[in-house]
């Protein structure tokens, strides 16, 4: 009997306690402590407040957990396209018709090369020519790629008396290189042919992109720099048209531009040829003794050409034709005329 009474005041205390938790959190309500950590009002802060008029307040009346206020919306805005073009990469093209001489542009429409020359901030001249008759040069080392044209008809678009020999040039033949050395802004070197070589131009620059290539130079190209000669096995040529005398050249060089071997024969009493329809005009030029020499295997076959006459043709577009067996065909390689001295050039091996 003492067993069932135990078991039932336990289980009273136990009802009554549950009763009193019970009763606990019922008097808390909505504004308790289970609604205070949990709720949140409509107007962004908390319930934190609730039931802090009681005595004494509980713990968490002395702690401020209002939530800040959003921040207010940020107005992004427009981007200032005076900004934008000011912060725009600039490729240097521009800035190059800021200053005085001469600038090529070449593109997929046109391939133009126009002269400026200023006066302070005036442009005093202003003209421009147009590239005909371009064809591509394959004997500059020192270039991933390069032309020969000649200049059409001028364009003048400003003279104020001070375009002088600028405005002269129509008909002039010009071949132009964009170098393999290249700075981080994408500008490389500018070479320039001077007859059978070719130079590099101090002070010039050469660009390209997908919009084209872009070169510039000073009006008057200062202290030009040697192209070294590629490694291979070349021969050249000149003649003077007026006397009928020259020089014909084979060598073999290095990447040094050391020589390996060398072979020249004077030319003397060079007199016109006929039957090559593509030459503006034909010579043939007979071989004097070899005047200087240096053996090697890559010579041997040069040697002992002494009393041979061979016959070489110079067309408009710079090509330089061959006869051999009375028929004429091209012979690669590069001819150039200035003034009166003609001189080409052809790599025969590597």
């Amino acid at each position: 009997m003492r067993q069932i009474h135990l078991s039932i005041v336990l289980v009273s205390l136990s009802f009554g306690c549950t009763q009193d938790v019970q009763s606990t959190l019922d008097s808390m309500g909505d504004g308790g402590t289970a609604n205070a950590l949990n709720d949140m009002s409509t107007g962004g802060a908390s319930n934190a407040d609730a039931g802090c008029e009681q005595e004494p307040p509980p713990a968490w009346c002395d702690v401020d957990m209002t939530l800040p206020p959003p921040p207010p919306p940020v107005d992004a805005g427009q981007p200032d396209a005076e900004k934008l073009e000011e912060e725009k990469p600039d490729d240097g093209f521009d800035e190059l018709k800021k200053e005085n001489g001469w600038e090529g542009k070449i593109d997929d429409e046109s391939a133009t090369y126009t002269f400026t020359r200023l006066s302070g901030e005036e442009v005093v001249c202003n003209l421009s020519y147009v590239f005909t008759e371009r064809t591509p040069a394959d004997d500059c080392p020192a270039c991933t790629e390069a032309f020969d044209a000649v200049l059409g008809p001028v364009t003048v678009d400003v003279d104020a008396e001070d375009c002088g020999q600028a405005s002269e040039r129509a008909g002039e033949r010009l071949g132009f290189g964009h170098g393999r050395d290249g700075d981080v802004t994408g500008n490389h070197g500018l070479y320039i042919r001077k007859g059978d070589r070719w130079e590099k131009v101090t002070g010039g620059t050469s660009s390209m992109s997908d919009e084209g290539w872009f070169f510039s130079h000073p009006d008057a190209p200062a202290d030009p720099e040697p192209v070294p000669e590629a490694a291979g096995v070349f021969m050249t040529g000149e003649l003077d048209l007026n006397s009928g005398e020259g020089a014909y050249r084979f060598y073999s060089s290095r990447a040094n531009g050391d020589l390996n071997c060398e072979v020249n024969y004077p030319v003397v009493g060079a007199s016109p040829a006929e039957g090559c329809r593509q030459c503006a005009f034909s010579w043939d030029l007979p071989l004097s003794r070899a005047d200087r020499t240096r053996p090697g295997p890559d010579c041997q076959f040069f040697e002992g050409l002494a009393g041979v006459t061979v016959t070489y043709g110079h067309s408009d577009d710079g090509q330089l034709y061959v006869r051999k067996n009375g028929r004429w065909s091209p012979a690669g390689g590069s001819s150039a005329v200035e003034g009166d001295l003609w001189r080409f050039r052809v790599a025969l091996g590597q």
